[in-house]
């Protein structure tokens, strides 16, 4: 007969199992994946303390009925249960909730991205542990961009300094909003939820830059 796993090896087997979830969201949902994997790491810290918590007791008492009992078959498999859950949970979380920036835009803006918006780039950062920080830059109708601009409930900005606060990433392979003359910015800081909402326009207000962050 084959020889089970040492625990040794299924406490190594199970702690791993339970932490990978949450890197491979986290890496997945950041344009910068290697960040996004660091972030994982990162938010696995308290959940290391519910693995001991909740996880190793119930792998400990799994040992325990075996050897009271003299049970030999799916001892392993049991007792990686709780971990691999887990790992189901996050790999589920990603599967019916995918990093799309047109649903990530209108869960965070509370709006969606106007339906005539061409030439779309983003750029996404945040979750867990660490603030939001999503960038988008599209091009779309005038009508289109005064309607968001009315959605976002942003202000018009003006006067000295003004560039000061759109201090957000320029996106790859998109326009630089600072070469853009005659530009308009517009600003809009909620207290409740602690975001920060800015929209850029071109004078044409067809070239549209948005930043969504949180503080």
């Amino acid at each position: 007969m084959k020889k089970p796993i040492h625990i040794a090896w299924v406490l190594v087997i199970s702690f791993a199992v339970f932490h990978v979830g949450p890197i491979i969201d986290q890496s997945a949902r950041w344009t910068d994946h290697y960040f996004g994997f660091m972030n994982g790491l990162f938010m696995n810290l308290p959940l290391s303390i519910i693995w001991i918590v909740a996880v190793v007791p119930w792998l400990l008492l799994v040992y325990g009925l075996y050897r009271w009992h003299g049970w030999t078959r799916y001892r392993t498999a049991i007792a990686l249960v709780p971990s691999f859950l887990m790992l189901l949970v996050s790999l589920g979380e990603l599967a019916f909730r995918p990093p799309d920036p047109y649903k990530r835009f209108e869960q965070f803006a509370h709006t969606p991205i106007p339906k005539s918006a061409t030439s779309l780039h983003f750029h996404h950062e945040g979750g867990g542990f660490a603030d939001y920080g999503d960038v988008y830059y599209f091009v779309c109708s005038k009508g289109d961009a005064q309607a968001l601009i009315g959605a976002l409930a942003v202000s018009l900005l003006e006067g000295e300094g003004v560039d000061s606060y759109a201090s957000f990433r320029t996106l790859p392979g998109a326009p630089d909003f600072h070469s853009w003359p005659g530009r308009r910015i517009y600003q809009r800081y909620d207290e409740k939820r602690g975001w920060f909402y800015h929209v850029v326009t071109d004078a044409s207000e067809t070239q549209v830059y948005v930043s969504l962050s949180c503080i």
